[in-house]
């Protein structure tokens, strides 16, 4: 009862500061990709701009979070504003189911994940921005809390319904699809059953995407056109693993940009490598919250806290891992799929180019995973340091 009350009143007073933030930005937005997804959600409006071969620039941009966008249409010059309280309630939402993850381990796990959740640093950034990364998030943690339940109590509805999610989190960023992949296979593991419920929920969006991709451009593909431009920017003689723009011109006698990428990775292994590296360790830089927002009050305060986020970040699941795979501590082993569904999602990204942004959707499990190894930790020593005074006495 106690712990209920502590998140509830957490998430509702984060949701309090989050909603005054709002409205101090107003309207205002920074940044190419948050102007360019407000005009791609325009082409949601209609079934023919929808069914345009043009619409979302011939599918380079990937259109679900466009579409998530377009449902607040209706509030005109107030659009930004809308939109940014509907992703307070997906912040906070977050934030509760993070804290049943972790509840797996401990009540007291799961409050303290619910707390560190609801005012993290990132969270406040993900409101802010428009971009996919609180929406995939969202869908991503419902799906995977409903998957998981599913695997134990076979429910039909809740098992397709996480389907369905996990369905819409790829049309929002077609990356999911390996960590989507890797649940089906888990939970398929426990109960056929739920698998096959999961699969078909997941393919319902994913067709129908694949339908409509078809009639407007001739090609079924689900995904978004944007991979071959990507996976150049993000190995090439002068990629640094970030964004590079522009980007570099095709090598003489090349006409595609998967094929440059693909030769100039087999021709460089040691300098791809090394970049591969650097893109991995970009997912848990600081997320930069300026970098979104005009200068705002307490700047240098939530910026401070980006910094203790990462760190927090990296020592969590490096202690998970070295618990789990060094100790074997099996109160831990309730995080595996979490923590592995968390990281089948960063991994993908590797491949392309990586901002810290990119590992948002994933940050509320990273968390939960981080705090329920922390927790076993200091039950453990506790209780080494309970049986010392013990022996002492």
């Amino acid at each position: 009862m106690i712990s209920t009350l502590w998140r509830g009143s957490a998430v509702l007073l984060a949701a309090l500061l989050q909603s005054g933030t709002v409205l101090y930005l107003g309207t205002s937005i920074s940044g190419g990709d948050a102007v360019t997804y407000l005009g791609l959600s325009d082409y949601w409006l209609s079934t023919g701009d929808l069914l345009s071969p043009d619409a979302f620039e011939g599918n380079f941009w990937p259109a679900g979070y466009p579409g998530f966008l377009a449902l607040f249409a209706w509030a005109g010059e107030n659009q930004i504003i809308a939109i940014r309280m509907a992703q307070i309630l997906l912040a906070a939402a977050i934030a509760l189911m993070a804290g049943v993850l972790a509840d797996q381990i401990s009540r007291k796990a799961g409050t303290v994940t619910t707390v560190l959740v609801a005012f993290s640093p990132t969270s406040l950034w993900a409101v802010w921005a428009i971009g996919y990364e609180l929406v995939l998030g969202f869908l991503l943690m419902t799906a995977l809390v409903l998957a998981m339940r599913s695997a134990t109590s076979g429910n039909r509805v809740s098992s397709t319904t996480a389907g369905l999610l996990f369905g819409l989190a790829i049309l929002v960023q077609f990356r999911a699809v390996l960590a989507v992949l890797l649940i089906v296979v888990l939970v398929g593991a426990q109960s056929k059953r739920v698998g096959a419920y999961l699969s078909m929920g997941a393919l319902v969006p994913v067709l129908l995407w694949s339908v409509r991709s078809f009639i407007a451009l001739g090609t079924p593909a689900p995904w978004s056109a944007n991979g071959p431009y990507n996976l150049w920017n993000g190995n090439n003689p002068v990629a640094t693993g970030h964004n590079v723009f522009p980007l570099p011109d095709l090598p003489a006698g090349y006409t595609s940009y998967t094929s440059a990428a693909l030769d100039w990775i087999v021709q460089n292994p040691a300098d791809f490598a090394v970049l591969t590296a650097k893109k991995f360790l970009f997912l848990f830089e600081p997320t930069r919250i300026s970098g979104i927002s005009d200068p705002f009050p307490g700047e240098i305060l939530v910026t401070g806290l980006e910094v203790v986020l990462a760190a927090f970040l990296v020592s969590g699941t490096v202690l998970f891992l070295s618990l789990r795979l060094i100790s074997r501590e099996r109160e831990l082993q309730p995080l595996d799929a979490p923590f592995w569904f968390a990281v089948a999602y960063l991994l993908p990204n590797v491949v392309f180019i990586v901002e810290a942004r990119f590992a948002i959707p994933v940050h509320a499990v990273l968390i939960a995973v981080s705090v329920g190894a922390f927790y076993v930790l200091h039950v453990k020593l506790s209780s080494r340091t309970q049986l010392l005074s013990r022996s002492a006495s």
